[in-house]
């Protein structure tokens, strides 16, 4: 046995995996690993893995269970390869989505920010045909240009499709074609559940938190600190997912204000 950890945030995803009777280890990476539950996949890692909607965060790394082995959720933990996970005092991951107001403020401000970077080397063949179809508002033509392209856990195609889809949700919560599209994405059930929550506006925390910058940078400057922050932080997410899903920001935002305004 090797004792246990206290969780200490738990997105809503993990918690409809966890109402499932059973799951699996389904992979592991250098600070945690991935449960399958029933349709459902989920990280577990410890605190180098932001909270987010499809994320189980622990008070430390975890020890590394076999891929394949059981895991079993009872009385307020989830037991994995003799480690007890601890979910009664977990919070809730429940991410601030912006309002219509909110949004006019911080869209100007991603697309400065985000203006000088350039599209991952593994979409640039494919990005001018992705830029014309998001500026077309045409998001099913991105959804065949994006699905599964690219490299990473979540490929690259799949990052920028998930800013896209919570950008789309952010400025019309009423649309459903976002859900839509994440259900019939053709990539891998790791992506297919972070497109999910994507398109009903919720991502990883730095994501939110860049979005809280933005709103609190001023005229005067004021806030530049802590919004360079927050991109630098949601940047180093992953080996590359962090800066297509800024990428991907930049490009909704900017398509969305020539719409708009």
């Amino acid at each position: 046995m090797h004792g246990h950890l206290a969780a200490t945030s738990i997105g809503g995803g993990v918690r409809e995996a966890l109402a499932e009777p059973g799951g699996r280890v389904s992979g592991v990476f250098s600070f945690g690993f991935y449960v399958r539950a029933g349709s459902s996949v989920f990280a577990v890692g410890g605190p180098a893995l932001p909270p987010g909607p499809v994320h189980l965060v622990v008070e430390r790394t975890p020890p590394l269970p076999p891929e394949g082995a059981p895991v079993l959720v009872e009385a307020g933990r989830m037991q994995v390869a003799g480690c007890d996970l601890l979910l009664a005092g977990a919070t809730p991951y429940q991410p601030a989505i912006p309002s219509a107001p909110q949004l006019a403020r911080i869209a100007p401000v991603l697309v400065q920010s985000l203006s000088e970077r350039r599209p991952p080397d593994d979409l640039a063949s494919a990005w001018p045909a992705v830029r014309a179809a998001v500026f077309d508002a045409d998001l099913h033509r991105a959804l065949l240009l994006l699905q599964g392209r690219g490299g990473g856990l979540t490929p690259t195609g799949d990052d920028v499709l998930a800013s896209l889809l919570l950008f789309a949700h952010w400025a019309d919560p009423t649309s459903p074609i976002p859900a839509e599209l994440a259900a019939r994405a053709e990539t891998t059930d790791l992506s297919r559940a972070f497109l999910r929550w994507s398109a009903i506006g919720q991502s990883i925390a730095p994501v939110h938190d860049l979005l809280d910058s933005a709103l609190h940078l001023g005229p005067d400057g004021s806030g530049a600190t802590a919004h360079a922050q927050a991109l630098a932080a949601l940047a180093a997410i992953g080996g590359s997912s962090g800066k297509a899903m800024l990428i991907g920001l930049g490009l909704a935002a900017s398509a969305w204000l020539t719409r708009t305004f």
